[in-house]
């Protein structure tokens, strides 16, 4: 699956992340960059490891090393493989590993969901699951590699999952006697895992765990002489290699033909779903308040925005009926155009006034307020430090700032 050999690449450096918390893995990642990459890159993955979702880390190593000879490979193509429970998703994983000709998948399967905590992977004999990996508790690590866009596995959303898993495999079914391998991320809020064999590719299966669930892991199956072993283990933890023709998810079958975009949409859909991520909205049959009637059943609101069960003051209503007869139910445009109308300005001046500032502004909405806002305020001269888990205004409002 090699698709240029080696090449010489003296401008070129490794920059792995290591982090633990307490003496115990929390993440690790790593990328092949320019030298003018070094820093950002660096950087990136020192943030990843203090937001991971296993905890902050209290140890967090960078290595940052010259890169000489790099062998570029192809990646492996792509089947997704969409899921509604782990059982199915674990008995998929099984399917895929005897489909290559493995005859023992289900206890391979077996064996990685009752492993221990390990940096590495199980290398098991495809045949006997005789373990061959010199340190059972280290395990053997699948190291210096990247893809050639490794600059977008850093984005603003952190880890790249499968960018990364497809390296990876790439990498691991490319060294001398791999035939398969099979992985579960120990990230809790990840839980989509993948089968890779030499003749059927990489099968993305969309749940192999449970939402919450921190345990993972991974098993490389070799077939080969048991003397050439120590080759593949060098080839696995030595070999720099960077992977090239990675597909954006969702694309691939349709770049297949016979499938269209909204084929992938549905399959990233499902894919959401069996997450648990799903978002639909709820039908509310009564006015806001604290209590609302919702499928014939009244219930206690607990998200709603009106704290002080203002929307239902018939003194508002009276007040908003008589405006919406003089000024009509719309104000035909912008702010900065024909929108401006009395009840605005007065509103803004009310506002000011009980504050004790020179002016207000108010915005429609708390997203356009905090879109706007921030927007305003911050340029790329600034530095924002936001909480990953703040309300998507916030995060858009940093991004569209350019801070």
């Amino acid at each position: 699956m090699s698709d240029g050999g080696a090449e010489r690449s003296g401008n070129l450096y490794s920059v792995k992340m290591r982090a633990s918390r307490e003496g115990e893995h929390v993440s690790g990642a790593e990328r092949i960059v320019a030298a003018d990459a070094v820093p950002d890159v660096a950087r990136a993955l020192a943030e990843r490891a203090l937001t991971h979702s296993k905890g902050v880390a209290d140890c967090i190593n960078v290595k940052i090393e010259a890169v000489g000879e790099v062998e570029r490979i192809a990646a492996l193509p792509v089947v997704e493989c969409a899921v509604e429970t782990r059982e199915e998703g674990l008995a998929r994983a099984a399917a895929e590993l005897a489909k290559a000709g493995i005859a023992r998948a289900e206890e391979i399967v077996g064996m990685l969901l009752a492993s221990r905590p390990m940096r590495g992977a199980m290398l098991l004999d495809a045949d006997t699951l005789e373990h061959l990996e010199p340190d059972r508790v280290r395990g053997v690590r699948a190291t210096y590699m990247d893809s050639d866009r490794g600059a977008e596995s850093e984005s603003l959303q952190g880890k790249n999952h499968y960018m990364e898993a497809m390296v990876l495999a790439a990498k691991v079914q490319n060294a001398p006697g791999i035939v398969g391998e099979i992985c579960i991320s120990d990230d809790p809020d990840y839980v989509t895992g993948y089968v890779a064999t030499r003749g059927g590719g990489y099968c993305r299966i969309s749940k192999m765990k449970e939402r919450g669930d921190p345990h993972g892991g991974r098993i490389f199956l070799y077939r080969g002489r048991r003397k050439d072993v120590g080759g593949t283990i060098e080839y696995l933890e030595r070999r720099r290699v960077v992977v090239t023709g990675i597909g954006r998810l969702g694309r691939s079958a349709a770049a297949g033909g016979g499938e269209t975009r909204f084929d992938d949409i549905g399959r990233e859909l499902a894919a959401i779903e069996n997450a648990g991520l799903m978002r639909t909205c709820t039908e509310v049959d009564s006015p806001a308040g604290p209590r609302a009637v919702i499928g014939g059943r009244e219930v206690v609101v607990l998200a709603s925005n009106d704290y002080l069960d203002l929307a239902r003051d018939p003194r508002l209503a009276a007040v908003a009926k008589d405006a919406a007869v003089r000024y009509g139910t719309g104000s035909g445009g912008s702010r900065l155009t024909t929108g401006t109308q009395p009840p605005h300005a007065m509103l803004e001046k009310r506002i000011a006034e009980f504050k004790g500032c020179e002016a207000a502004i108010t915005f429609a909405t708390g997203y356009m307020a905090n879109l706007g806002v921030i927007s305003a305020l911050a340029d790329k001269r600034d530095v924002i430090f936001s909480d990953r888990l703040n309300h998507a205004s916030i995060i858009d409002g940093c991004r569209l700032s350019g801070a």
